[in-house]
């Protein structure tokens, strides 16, 4: 039986008493009476404190509205309400918090607890490896993508919105999880594509590296909610790979280049866990997915433009060979100081 819902408290700061009213029942028709009376208790104490109460009430009823949502009731009522306090002022502030609970309810585990410093980059992707090494198929390990992104935007959330936390930690938190994501997005594709075709080797038989360089809100450590990632690649082996079916060196970075895009960005029911663009590396659309770096210094050199020199400003290596990285950044140094412009660009 569906208990009788009263008329919204006039106490509770609502400014669409007949959407709050309809917002009620239907959270009564979803728990039954028992939890809905448990819910009303904490939801009175708590709506109040909300940004948005209106828009809390709402996406509340969205979240519970999904059969998997309401196992997290009795975490959300207990000790007077303490987390459902974080989740109505999560709720209060955008609609898009509302679909990262709905979309993986277990994750309310993540509001509560005392506040911790953010986790450094290598911790984050250990995280994010154990789950995908312990995937039994790609479905499992884009999902482990998906919901990592998602969690992590949900303890990001929190301490955003819920414990204040200054805007240049929010953002450089955020790109860290992105850091980690691409991290083990490129660990796991080389690992699958290493083992059909073997690694590619350069100078000297040592095997070929593979640096990730950041451009844009990422390479500044910058990134919001939405921010899609700027990425280019850079390799360093030439020849071919060593395994029982060899393909030359450039065509094995491309590969990786486009599983680590599909990894990160793929459409799934999960939704996708990154946007990945890619329009910034050497000759945009029409260059290769990868190049060498002695390639990609020499375009900067010969036809870079002065924005695409610009840009360098804020690349920063990100994932891969960390050494391979760095060179890659002294050696932008002249691109990015050296005075190029000229008649024809400026106009």
């Amino acid at each position: 039986m569906t208990p009788e819902v009263p008329t919204v408290p006039a106490a509770w700061p609502i400014r669409d008493p007949d959407r709050g009213r309809r917002n009620l029942t239907a959270l009564a028709e979803h728990l039954g009476p028992a939890a809905f009376l448990e819910l009303m208790g904490p939801l009175a104490r708590w709506l109040p404190r909300s940004p948005d109460p209106d828009l809390a009430l709402n996406n509340l009823e969205r979240v519970l509205a999904r059969p998997a949502a309401r196992t997290m009731l009795p975490a959300l009522v207990e000790g007077r309400g303490r987390t459902l306090d974080t989740l109505l002022r999560l709720l209060g502030a955008s609609l898009f918090f509302a679909d990262v609970v709905s979309a993986d309810p277990e994750a309310v585990e993540l509001l509560r607890g005392p506040a911790r410093h953010p986790p450094a980059v290598d911790e984050l992707a250990a995280q994010l490896r154990a789950d995908v090494d312990a995937a039994g198929d790609e479905a499992t390990v884009l999902r482990a993508f998906r919901r990592f992104r998602r969690r992590q935007i949900l303890r990001i959330g929190v301490n955003d919105i819920v414990r204040d936390r200054p805007l240049e930690e929010v953002t450089r938190d955020i790109s860290r999880a992105a850091e980690a994501a691409i991290e083990v997005a490129v660990e796991h594709a080389r690992r699958r594509l290493a083992d059909r075709y073997g690694e590619p080797l350069a100078a000297g038989g040592r095997p070929g590296r593979l640096a990730v360089i950041a451009f844009g809100k990422l390479g500044g450590e910058e990134l919001n909610y939405s921010s899609d990632v700027d990425l280019i690649f850079v390799h360093d082996a030439e020849g071919e790979t060593r395994g029982r079916r060899r393909i030359e060196a450039g065509e094995f970075y491309g590969r990786l280049v486009s599983e680590v895009v599909r990894l990160l960005s793929a459409h799934t029911p999960d939704g996708q866990a990154y946007r990945v663009d890619l329009r910034l590396r050497p000759e945009g659309r029409r260059g290769p997915l990868s190049r060498t770096l002695a390639s990609t210094l020499s375009y900067y050199d010969a036809m870079g433009r002065t924005w695409e020199r610009q840009a360098l400003i804020k690349a920063r290596p990100i994932a891969g060979d960390p050494d391979l990285g760095r060179e890659f950044v002294q050696a932008i140094e002249p691109f990015v100081y050296r005075k190029y412009f000229s008649f024809s660009e400026i106009n």
